[in-house]
Formats: C-alpha cells, sequence, structure tokens
C-alpha cells in the first residue's frame, strides 16, 4: 500500500512540475465547426518557461495520424517562449473529434510529458460530395461504370455535377457519340453554387460489342478554365439468350475447348510466351467468337477466325509477355460466344516465371593497403 501510494505522489509530483516548467497559454483548443472540404485547420500552444534552466522538447506523438504535429526545435531558454504545433485534416473525417498530442520534453537531465487537446466539429462539406475537379466544373464521377449488363434491355445510370465558379455556366452540347448512348443534362444553365444532373441511358444492344467496352463522351461548355468536359463509359456486357425450345437448342451452336487449361512450365522473366487453343464448334449453326480479353494486358488473344461452321474448328492465338512477372502465373483468358450453353468460357495458361539472380558484388579491396 505504501509503495503504490508513493509511486502515485511520485507521479502527481512530475505532472506538477511538468505544468510548472512549461506554462502554456491554454491546453485545450476547441476548433468549432469546420467544413471537410476547405482543408486541415492549424492551431499553435504557445508555452512559456518557467523554469531555472533550459527545456529541450523531444518529441510531440498526436493519438491520431489525421493530427500532425511541430514544436520549437532549439532549446528553450529560461524566460523564453517556445510553441508546438497541431495540423488536424478533416478530410474523410465527418462528426465530433477530441485529439490528443503529448509532448515529450527535457529538462534538467529528466524527461517529462505534458498533454495537449484539439476538438472540433467536422461538417461534411457540398465540395466532398464532388471529388473530381475540371475547370469550374466538379463532378461526382467522371465515370458511368456498368458491370455485368446484358443485352435484353437498356440500362441508365445519373451523376451530378457542380458549378463551383463565380459566374453562370451553359452546357452547349456533346461531341458525336455511338447511338447506343443518350446523355442529357439538365439544367444546361448551372449558377454557380449550383449542380446540374447528368443523365446516360446506353442501350449494350446498339452497341453491338460484347465483353469489355470503353467509351468517351465529350461535353461542350463555356467554361473559360476547361470548355471541354470528358465522361468514361465502363461496362461489361453479355449476351442475352431468350429460352429456347428443345428444337432449337439441338440446333444451337457448340463450342468445344479440347484444352482449356495449358501449362508452360518454368520460363524466364521477359520471355514472351505464345501458345494456342483449339477451338472447335460441335453444333448446328454457326458459332461466333465475339469478344477476347484477359484478366492482364499483358496477355493478348486473338482468334484465327470469328465465325466456326459447325464441324470446324480454329485456333486462338495467346501471347503472355512476363516482363516484370515472377513466380508461379495463372492468366485468364475469357471468350464472349454465342453459344448459349456455354456463352463464356475461360481458359487458362499457367506458367512459373524465374527472376534474374541479381550479381553478388565482388568485395573492395583493403582500404590499408594490405593484401
Amino acid at each position: 500500500m505504501y509503495i503504490k501510494l508513493s509511486i502515485s505522489l511520485l507521479l502527481c509530483f512530475c505532472i506538477t512540475l511538468s505544468a510548472q516548467v512549461m506554462q502554456f497559454e491554454f491546453s485545450q483548443h476547441d476548433f468549432g465547426t469546420i467544413q471537410e472540404d476547405q482543408g486541415p485547420v492549424t492551431v499553435e500552444f504557445s508555452f512559456l518557461n518557467k523554469g531555472e534552466a533550459k527545456l529541450q522538447i523531444t518529441n510531440v506523438k498526436a493519438s491520431c495520424d489525421c493530427t500532425t504535429p511541430g514544436w520549437t526545435r532549439a532549446e528553450v531558454a529560461p524566460g523564453f517562449k517556445g510553441y508546438i504545433k497541431a495540423q488536424y485534416n478533416p478530410a474523410n473525417r465527418p462528426g465530433a473529434f477530441k485529439k490528443t498530442l503529448t509532448v515529450f520534453y527535457t529538462y534538467q537531465n529528466t524527461e517529462y510529458s505534458i498533454p495537449l487537446t484539439i476538438t472540433g466539429f467536422v461538417m461534411k462539406g457540398v465540395l466532398s460530395k464532388f471529388p473530381t475537379k475540371k475547370g469550374n466544373l466538379r463532378f461526382t464521377s467522371e465515370y458511368f461504370s456498368f458491370y455485368s449488363i446484358s443485352t435484353q434491355k437498356p440500362v441508365q445510370q445519373q451523376l451530378k455535377i457542380y458549378n463551383q465558379g463565380s459566374k453562370p455556366l451553359l452546357i452547349l452540347g456533346q461531341s458525336k457519340i455511338h447511338p447506343a448512348y443518350k446523355l442529357t443534362i439538365q439544367p444546361t444553365k448551372i449558377n454557380p453554387n449550383d449542380s446540374a444532373v447528368v443523365e446516360l441511358v446506353f442501350d449494350p444492344e446498339k452497341r453491338q460489342k460484347i465483353g469489355d467496352v470503353v467509351d468517351t463522351i465529350v461535353v461542350k461548355t463555356d467554361d473559360e478554365l476547361q470548355p471541354l468536359k470528358s465522361f468514361y463509359v465502363l461496362s461489361t456486357i453479355h449476351t442475352y439468350f431468350p429460352k429456347l425450345s428443345r428444337e432449337d437448342s439441338l440446333k444451337a451452336p457448340r463450342i468445344s475447348i479440347p484444352q482449356s487449361v495449358q501449362d508452360v512450365g518454368t520460363v524466364k522473366q521477359g520471355d514472351t510466351i505464345r501458345v494456342t487453343y483449339e477451338l472447335i464448334n460441335t453444333g448446328k449453326k454457326d458459332l461466333k467468337i465475339l469478344s477476347t480479353s484477359s484478366s492482364c494486358a499483358c496477355t493478348i488473344s486473338k482468334p484465327e477466325k470469328e465465325t466456326i461452321a459447325p464441324g470446324e474448328k480454329t485456333q486462338l492465338k495467346v501471347v503472355f509477355y512476363t516482363e516484370g512477372k515472377s513466380g508461379k502465373n495463372t492468366k485468364q483468358i475469357y471468350l464472349y460466344t454465342n453459344d448459349p450453353f456455354q456463352p463464356e468460357p475461360i481458359l487458362k495458361l499457367k506458367s512459373d516465371i524465374q527472376a534474374p539472380v541479381s550479381p553478388i558484388n565482388p568485395a573492395k579491396p583493403d582500404s590499408t593497403g594490405t593484401h
């Protein structure tokens, strides 16, 4: 009991001494309500060395990486002032906050610490809802993303744009786009600190392409900073197959791939690997290879023929560039076909890529000249 009491008294004495030596004008600061999109806020805690010897701040630790500290690096003589700065970044941190900075310093060969506190409330700002900036317009996003859609029916998506400029902006039109897309922006006159809705209606069947599709739509405005605004359409389109009758199913094209997985074994990094896959149409109608893609830009695939008659076969040629790759690798090649029973078969290319071994640096000669 006496030991515990002694420790408590010692801690109390150290804290009291710390407070007496390093005297702050204030040890807590409330930022009040701040806007998330207005960037970091900073406060400076000023202190006076009330002791009889110099003190040295050795470190300042923040309770969160959202708070960046700064402090007087030189020794602070008796009667002189120093400072601790705290910069708080409110990005992606809406709501109330309370953070602590622990100041460590030495005084007369003994280390002490003292806490400082910052508080406040982060209001989610308007601009944070529009992270992409293009001239005087800001966007909730510049991408229309349509994943796993089919050719069965059109799809639509909306995003918003915001005028952060000082005068109205006009939407003047758009560049020529594929007829599969219909883009509208309402209103076409966007006043300062106001927004508009951008809607895209996309008919995948009219796009006449299966698999991964990337398109760009350019909108013309009277924005002096950047008159042309680009939107990007990302989609993965699948063929829609209605339910077939028994008779139609017997007449349908059918794809057969005798060896859908190939393993080339051990190769050297930087080698170019070339393999072929045999594609056979075992159905009664023409088999069409509508599109091919892969899991990596390092892998390119192309069929010799895109239309395979019943009973015929063709080869799919695949090239894999191993530059920058190492270890066991599996690349996937995706086929998009008009086979209603196997519309999207997946091929695999396996390899074990050996990276070059760095040469061992030769030993340097003894600097003393001894042999």
